[in-house]
Order: structure tokens, then C-alpha cells, then sequence
């Protein structure tokens, strides 16, 4: 039986994170049971998902729409994306 059952094994995937993580030197956050928690590097939210991200928190903040409208006018996806923002 493997160490850490719940590691990724599937073609090689398991040490290519493994080799990430050491590369980014990423700090352990926490243990459960025998799963790993490790910080996530900033390379591994893209850019574009990190700018609509700013905007979804920026229109929570200011309490606007990004797009012409009101709620019902904004895409679906913003929608989705509002409210777990706002609920936290």
C-alpha cells in the first residue's frame, strides 16, 4: 500500500505535481488524515481568470454591473460568479 493513497498516480501525473511543488517552493498549509494541503502558487490561476475575478470583487464592492443593464441584462456566467462572491 502506497503512503499517501490519495496522491495522483495516473501517468506520471503524481510526480509532476510533486516536482511543482518543489519547484514553486510551496509551503505545506495542513494535514487531514493522510492528505497534503500545500499553498497555491500564483502561476496556477491565469491571468484572464485572475482579471475577471478583480472585476466580479469590484462590482460586489461597488454594488455595479459590469455590462449595460441591470441583473437580468448580465450573463449568467457573472451572475454565478456575483453571488458566490457576495455570500462568500
Amino acid at each position: 500500500m502506497r503512503k499517501y493513497p490519495h496522491t495522483i498516480h495516473y501517468r506520471g501525473v503524481g510526480s509532476k505535481i510533486t516536482e511543482g511543488i518543489r519547484k514553486s517552493n510551496a509551503r505545506k498549509i495542513d494535514t487531514l488524515s493522510n492528505i497534503r494541503f500545500y499553498e497555491c502558487p500564483g502561476s496556477a490561476v491565469p491571468a484572464l481568470v485572475m482579471s475577471v475575478l478583480r472585476v466580479v470583487f469590484l462590482c460586489v464592492e461597488t454594488k455595479s454591473w459590469p455590462f449595460p443593464g441591470g441583473m437580468m441584462e448580465q450573463p449568467d456566467w457573472f451572475i454565478e460568479l456575483y453571488v458566490m462572491a457576495k455570500n462568500g
